[in-house]
């Protein structure tokens, strides 16, 4: 954590040299941060692991019997669950959360603070006040009221700033002489970072992304060349460098997308500790592919408010026709969203999870393909927008700060800052994307023939428009098959990418029977060849559940024929069968007010899920005394909490009471 606020000392050396108009010099200057490498970045390597690597020679030399990890020091790190992800195998090899696998006590305790976290570095007075004298000259140019000074005044004003803020160095070392530096340069250091990398792969955990796993490199390998040998993948007999020019010459007409030297994707992966298995996602950071990728999904996301209010002008058409409104837009963006839609009362509660949705959306040019939906949400948003307005052309801005979409009249020619794109050209982002769904590992490339890479920047969104086309059409031919009666039961239906919760509606279940005819019976959702619906409903006596889990929110209806429910934070944490590392540690190398942010973020988000004050409460002070355990100072959590508090009504609806909550804080968990 930093020593103290820059940004308070130079406002302070600004009031005292220049008297309170100087209180204002800073007003609308943002200081920002740079920050060393997380611990992730030093141990987590999946390019090296999975395509820096000669594949032809480690297939030819690999011996499962002879695997470096089945040595004396690791057979204890063993797990019986490699034998189930690899059907067949007799060896086991090494799969654990246990720290002890590292062999340096510095590297350990860094693991064990978590991947997120940012080593300290040795103080250095002489190196920090450099960077404090750039910062000053940095606010030179940036803000007129210090430029206006005269050049002395200004070696004046910089002179008193570096004096306080040397004064504050130096009072802050000798207080903080028994914090050391923590070595991750040094050379034996690095050298079992050398040594644990070429032997496991460390990753994120699912729900819990900053506690490391440890995983034979070996077995690892196994299971993504057995996923890229199976029927999602087709090899391609291509070279690397030679596929690379080839796609860097088909974006020669977008000459606003800088693809620079590029490579291509590879595989990474996330374990999923409690399901004892492993996510894998196609890393397309920084490769041939991404510039497109982050284009198809700003040009897609710029048309959903055309497409929801067509949803919206179809509902009002349909009630018109039917004397029913239906529901049309499902997806939402945030459980903030879902939180704030809850109806006052609530009879049932039915949750889904559409497993491997990303796996298992066709590519191809078929009637339930990706393309087809996409060609669907395009069409309703450009119908939209031609009926209200002639501008439908739209015009990208590509800067570095990302893209930036709008209406234009007229196709212009592509510059190298700005591209134009008509209805056609819009679809032909995402095939072009789909076309390239590539991966490389040592010297081979993989196509991706079926399933959408998780990884890529418009994959959420192509969920969300895919399964969007069902969802609409469904509404419709309920109507039009005289099944009016069932459209009212989905008007509190939601989706989150693959997650669905649909609300007051007891009968959600039949519409995702295996066993239905969806060429003569009308009543169906999603087509069954292609989408699994998974309940996650808790169900209690035999009928529809009143207890389940959505996103972060855990929904309880206490009466179903009164319709009273309660809500809570759902912490997906909890119950694991390691202990997870939770948020930052006080002693990583980051600014104290990035730390303490942790505490408003979860605090908003406990008063805007709980119904029950003394559940939020509860809550509240779990998250304080998590904070604690990283090193923060409880007093000053629990000031941003009443801060917070004070204020609550600007982060939640209001669901639950906050002086309520205020008083179970002081009142059960000492908060003053």
């Amino acid at each position: 954590m930093e020593a103290f606020s820059i940004r308070r000392l130079i406002k302070d050396a600004f009031r005292r040299f220049a008297g309170e108009e100087a209180a204002q010099w800073l007003d609308g200057i943002v200081f920002g941060w740079t920050y060393d490498k997380s611990v992730a970045a030093h141990v987590c390597r999946p390019k090296q692991l999975f395509k820096d690597f000669d594949i032809e020679q480690w297939t030819k030399q690999y011996d499962p019997t002879q695997c470096r990890c089945r040595t004396n020091r690791y057979l204890s790190l063993h797990s019986q669950h490699t034998l189930e992800l690899f059907p067949g195998s007799e060896q086991t090899h090494v799969l654990t959360m246990d720290t002890s696998i590292i062999n340096n006590g510095w590297l350990q305790a860094m693991l064990k603070a978590g991947l997120n976290h940012v080593p300290l570095r040795a103080y250095d007075i002489g190196e920090a006040l450099y960077e404090v004298d750039l910062l000053l000259d940095k606010l030179v140019i940036v803000s007129y009221d210090i430029a206006s000074k005269s050049e002395s005044r200004r070696r004046k004003l910089k002179q008193l700033v570096l004096q306080k803020a040397e004064a504050k160095m130096v009072g802050h070392c000798s207080k903080n002489r028994h914090i050391s530096a923590e070595p991750i340069d040094r050379t034996s250091t690095r050298r079992e970072i050398d040594f644990l990398t070429d032997h496991f792969l460390i990753c994120p955990t699912d729900k819990s992304a900053s506690t490391p796993p440890f995983v034979c490199v070996e077995f690892i390998r196994v299971l993504a060349l057995r996923k890229l040998q199976g029927s999602d993948f087709v090899p391609l007999n291509e070279d690397p460098d030679p596929l690379i020019d080839s796609i860097r010459g088909e974006l020669t007409h977008l000459p606003a997308l800088h693809v620079g030297n590029g490579a291509l994707p590879h595989l990474m992966t996330v374990y999923k500790a409690h399901k004892r298995t492993f996510r894998w996602i196609t890393n397309t950071a920084n490769t041939v592919v991404s510039p497109m990728a982050s284009l198809c999904a700003s040009l897609l996301s710029f048309l959903i408010p055309c497409v929801q209010g067509t949803c919206e002008e179809k509902s009002i058409e349909m009630e018109a026709e039917y004397g029913v409104k239906p529901n049309l837009w499902w997806p939402i963006a945030s459980v903030g969203q879902f939180a704030t839609n809850l109806p006052q009362l609530l009879f049932s509660v039915y949750t889904a999870d559409i497993t491997r949705c990303f796996e298992t959306i066709p590519t191809d040019d078929s009637e339930h393909s990706l393309v087809m939906a996409v060609r669907f949400f395009v069409q309703l948003a450009l119908e939209y927008r031609r009926d209200r307005s002639s501008r439908d052309v739209i015009r990208v801005r590509v800067s570095a700060d990302g893209y930036f979409p709008s209406w234009v009249e007229e196709r212009l020619q592509n510059t190298g800052n700005e591209l134009f794109f008509n209805e056609e050209e819009i679809v032909a982002v995402t095939q072009w994307c789909l076309t390239h769904n590539l991966v490389q590992m040592g010297t081979c490339v993989w196509k991706q023939v079926l399933g959408i890479p998780m990884g890529l920047a418009c994959s959420p969104v192509w969920c969300d428009i895919y399964f969007f086309r069902y969802e609409y059409q469904a509404m419709i031919r309920f109507l039009r098959t005289g099944n009016e009666r069932l459209v009212p039961a989905f008007d509190d239906t939601y989706r989150y990418v693959d997650d669905l919760c649909s609300l007051n509606n007891p009968s959600t279940r039949e519409f995702f029977k295996e066993d239905c005819d969806q060429i003569t019976n009308p009543i169906w959702i999603y087509p069954k060849s292609y989408i699994e619906m998974k309940e996650t409903t808790e169900v209690k006596d035999g009928e529809v559940g009143i207890s389940t889990n959505f996103l972060n929110m855990t929904i309880a209806v206490s009466s179903r024929e009164q319709g009273t429910y309660s809500t809570s934070k759902h912490d997906k944490k909890k119950g694991m069968s390691f202990p997870p590392c939770r948020f930052m540690r006080f002693n990583s190398n980051r600014s104290i007010a990035q730390s303490l942010q942790v505490i408003t973020a979860q605090t908003a988000l406990i008063l805007l899920l709980c119904t029950d004050p003394r559940e939020a409460a509860k809550e509240i002070n779990e998250i304080v005394s998590v904070m604690f355990e990283n090193g923060s100072e409880t007093q000053r959590c629990w000031a941003i909490v009443k801060k917070l508090l004070e204020g609550s009504f600007d982060y939640h609806p209001g669901q639950v009471d906050r002086h309520l909550v205020e008083c179970h804080l002081r009142t059960d968990f000492n908060m003053d």
